[in-house]
């Protein structure tokens, strides 16, 4: 009974401990820049890190920007909480959105991943 009890335990533990937090940037239309592609849209956010949306894999929804504006960061200070960590791989302990306004209330939230592109190619 108490090897039950410990395997419960730790499978509930182990599902709450890979939730990953949420990350959402903001898009600025006269700083970013949205490439469209057959099946996916590539975003490229402020420091030239980008970022893509595949139809079939990712969620795109309506927002009220109140209900998001907890989880908002700008890429800079992304940068910054991520100093002391182990570059690239704590990209792996976020989930990350864009969001794009369309007034002041409202706007599209935008579910991606991140990609590394070298001589504007993408590399996984």
């Amino acid at each position: 009974m108490k090897k039950i009890i410990f395997i419960f335990l730790l499978s509930t533990y182990s599902l709450f401990a890979q939730k990953k937090e949420k990350i959402i940037f903001i898009y600025d239309i006269n700083k970013d820049t949205i490439v469209f592609n057959k099946k996916k849209k590539i975003y490229k956010i402020g420091n030239n890190q980008t970022y893509q949306f595949i139809e079939k894999k990712h969620k795109q929804t309506e927002a009220n920007y109140s209900s998001i504006k907890k989880y908002v960061i700008t890429i800079d200070d992304f940068v910054k909480k991520n100093k002391t960590k182990k570059f690239p791989e704590y990209y792996n302990e976020y989930s990350f959105y864009i969001f794009i306004k369309n007034n002041y209330k409202y706007g599209c939230l935008i579910e991606v991943e991140k990609i590394w592109l070298v001589e504007d190619k993408i590399i996984d």
